[in-house]
């Protein structure tokens, strides 16, 4: 799964990738860092502020501030905004967290529900002058009201925090402005594709790198819409194909098969198990390949998981 695909990036992202830095550690590729400074170095206008939301170490903070810093509109940019990069983060130890520091031979005694302020705010210490850090459960932030040219999605890991989110910041996005989804070539999270394909009438599609889709802001979004996609309860046959229009985005075959393991997920979830297994047994006679030994731990993880939640099973999938 090494595809990147965003063609009229592509060039920007190319310059951008040997000055990524990996010194602090992330779940993000580095074509998906690379993709970030290149939008703040090559693209951004200052038009509107950056949304960094769901950082975790702080890469994603860095990447904006460095592409900032080296961006030809730094002037006018810090003259209207003199704090661009809107961070938001939790700020606490959970348990997926401590096996990773321990990959990533981050020093520290981590505890769940141990705050990690201090070392996020060491890791974005090169650019804080850029940086507004909000620390806390984003769910309850509120929004100045400001235009958004930017926003880096990797905070949406419920519904609940989808609608609140979406909610406060959607409706400032200006028209051309890039969003990035994070989560969206995985088999989790299916309400992030759901909302989002939902309202795809007011987006370009720009392409994928790793597990992130890129949209452009088409036309500005009416108000009501948002909340409209947020509350409204779709059938679950317009649920499925929305699922199904957000897999097909991908060029990538793993990752497309990432998406129907979510759906075998999604719909185990909502006692249609049933259905799970008989789209799972689908799956599998199309693509046996995928099913006989794959060399991906990601893929072989997610049949277990959707194999499991299709049986009334529990499976817990390991730590990134």
């Amino acid at each position: 799964m090494k595809t990147t695909h965003v063609p009229s990036l592509a060039g920007a992202i190319r310059l951008a990738a040997p000055d990524v830095s990996r010194s602090i550690p992330s779940m993000m590729s580095r074509d998906e860092r690379a993709l970030l400074l290149a939008l703040a170095r090559e693209t951004y206008r200052g038009d509107g502020m950056i949304i960094d939301a769901g950082v975790f170490c702080g890469a994603s903070t860095v990447c904006f501030g460095q592409g900032i810093a080296a961006s030809p509109h730094r002037a006018a940019i810090l003259a209207r905004w003199p704090r661009p990069v809107q961070t938001y983060e939790y700020g606490i130890v959970n348990p997926g967290m401590i096996p990773f520091f321990e990959r990533h031979n981050v020093a520290g005694d981590w505890q769940v529900g141990q705050s990690f302020e201090p070392y996020l705010r060491g890791n974005i210490a090169s650019v804080a002058p850029l940086v507004d850090l909000h620390l806390g459960d984003i769910a309850g932030a509120s929004w100045s009201g400001a235009p958004i040219e930017i926003m880096f999605l990797d905070v949406l890991k419920s519904a609940e925090i989808q609608q609140a989110v979406m909610r406060a910041f959607l409706p400032f996005l200006l028209p051309g402005a890039v969003l990035i989804q994070q989560d969206y070539f995985i088999d989790g999270v299916p309400f992030v594709k759901i909302f989002q394909e939902e309202i795809a009438e007011y987006f370009d599609y720009l392409g994928e790198i790793q597990s992130s889709a890129v949209f452009r802001l088409a036309r500005a979004i009416p108000a009501g819409v948002v909340a409209a996609a947020s509350e409204r309860a779709l059938p679950l046959a317009r649920q499925l194909a929305l699922l199904d229009a957000a897999r097909d985005r991908s060029i990538d075959p793993d990752r497309r098969f990432l998406c129907d393991m979510g759906k075998i997920r999604f719909l185990s979830d909502l006692g249609h198990r049933e259905v799970a297994q008989r789209v799972l047994e689908e799956l599998r006679a199309a693509q046996p390949e995928m099913f006989a030994g794959h060399p991906s731990p990601r893929i072989v993880s997610a049949i277990r998981a959707a194999t499991n939640r299709s049986l009334g099973r529990i499976y817990r999938q390991p730590a990134a």
